[in-house]
């Protein structure tokens, strides 16, 4: 299983955005992503996408949330595609849920487990520990097939994988805006610092800069918790 690199998963991110994911409403699931700034009712304003959430901006923002959004896409890094995780289960014995590492965990276990491989898989590749990314690509597969031996033959197990990698997705999402906050605040006092730089650079950054960056990331984690939610009552539906 070759893990998903941070360009091909951000390719098919967006292909995906073009397609219904199962097991839940598309409107409800694009409204989980909706961030607004509230700007003027008469300010010009512009559109962009950071990671999985849409923000109305003032056009002179526009400039700061381009910076956060290259922040976050270079850290969308989820270790296998849907592909590779469909073509994974395809190949996979129907036997192989026997596992006992694997069928020992409860639903919520499995899910838990996934969710540290994903936490696990941005360590590794910040370490560049390639061997360990092949392992635990390996491993969020076989997490992720395990749950589908948990339900009714009758499931539709394409469907249910489909929602598990949405769930990748916000995990990896929510990993990549928390680095962005802690970056924030481990050099809070550093006028060169990684923050600052996204605010615009030393010599034009201010306070108001930095408390409207500090919202934008707020409000886009909260989104992103709302998604998960939603992710997670979806694959309850499958629950058995």
């Amino acid at each position: 299983m070759e893990p998903t690199t941070p360009n091909s998963a951000a390719t098919e991110h967006a292909n995906d955005d073009n397609t219904e994911p199962r097991g839940g409403d598309t409107t409800e699931r694009t409204a989980t992503t909706e961030v607004m700034t509230t700007p003027a009712f008469d300010a010009a304003t512009c559109d962009i996408a950071i990671g999985p959430c849409r923000l109305r901006c003032m056009k002179n923002e526009h400039g700061i949330l381009c910076k956060m959004q290259d922040e976050i896409d270079r850290r969308f890094r989820v270790p296998v595609s849907l592909r590779q995780l469909l073509q994974r289960y395809e190949h996979t014995p129907c036997d192989a849920g026997s596992n006992p590492t694997m069928q020992g965990k409860s639903w919520s276990g499995t899910i838990e487990a996934i969710s540290r491989c994903i936490a696990a898989f941005q360590k590794a590749i910040d370490a560049t520990e390639h061997s360990a990314c092949q392992d635990i690509a390996t491993k969020t597969c076989d997490y992720a097939i395990a749950l589908t031996h948990k339900t009714p033959a009758y499931c539709g197990h394409g469907d249910l994988l489909t929602l598990v990698h949405e769930f990748m997705k916000n995990r990896t999402y929510n990993l990549a805006f928390t680095h962005l906050l802690d970056q924030v605040f481990l050099f809070e006092h550093e006028r060169d610092g990684p923050f600052w730089s996204l605010a615009g650079g030393s010599s034009r950054v201010c306070e108001s800069q930095k408390v409207e960056c500090l919202a934008i990331i707020e409000r886009c984690m909260d989104a992103i918790r709302n998604q998960a939610d939603h992710l997670l009552h979806g694959m309850d539906v499958y629950r058995p």
